[in-house]
C-alpha cells in the first residue's frame, strides 16, 4: 500500500502544478503580446517618422526645381523666343528687300528678265524630265 501512497502523491500534486504551468505559459503570453505590441507600435512611429521626412525631402526638392525653373529656364526660353522674332523680322526684311530689287529689275531689263527665265524653266524642265536614251541609228 505504501507503493500506492507513493504513486498517489505525485498525482495529487499534478493539478496543482499543471495550473501554476498554465499561469506561467499565459504570463509568458501576456508578456510577449505586449514586447509585440510594443514593437508593432514603435515600427509604427518610425515608419510615420520616415514617411513625414520623406514627404519634407520631397516638397523640399520640388520647391528647388521650381526656383530652377524661374531663375534658369524660363527666361532662357524668353531669350530664345525673343531671338527668334529678331531672326524672323530680319529674314522677312531681307526676303521683302529681294523681292522688291527683282521687280525693279524686271521693269529696267524686262526682255532680259524673260530670256532668263525661259532658260531657267528649260533647265528645270531638261532636270526632271525621265531619262530617255537617244535612239540608235544602225
Amino acid at each position: 500500500m505504501n507503493d500506492d501512497r507513493n504513486d498517489d502523491t505525485p498525482r495529487a500534486q499534478q493539478p496543482g502544478m499543471v495550473g501554476e504551468a498554465k499561469r506561467h505559459i499565459a504570463d509568458a503570453v501576456r508578456e510577449t503580446g505586449d514586447e509585440a505590441r510594443e514593437a508593432a507600435g514603435n515600427a509604427r512611429e518610425k515608419a510615420e517618422d520616415l514617411a513625414e521626412s520623406t514627404s519634407d525631402e520631397i516638397a523640399k526638392l520640388r520647391e528647388k526645381v521650381e526656383g530652377l525653373l524661374r531663375e534658369k529656364v524660363t527666361p532662357a526660353i524668353a531669350n530664345a523666343a525673343e531671338a527668334a522674332g529678331v531672326y524672323a523680322r530680319d529674314a522677312k526684311a531681307a526676303v521683302a528687300g529681294q523681292a522688291e530689287r527683282a521687280a525693279d529689275t524686271v521693269k529696267a531689263h524686262p526682255l532680259v528678265a524673260v530670256t532668263a527665265i525661259a532658260a531657267l524653266g528649260f533647265v528645270i524642265g531638261r532636270l526632271t524630265a525621265p531619262f530617255q536614251s537617244p535612239p540608235r541609228r544602225w
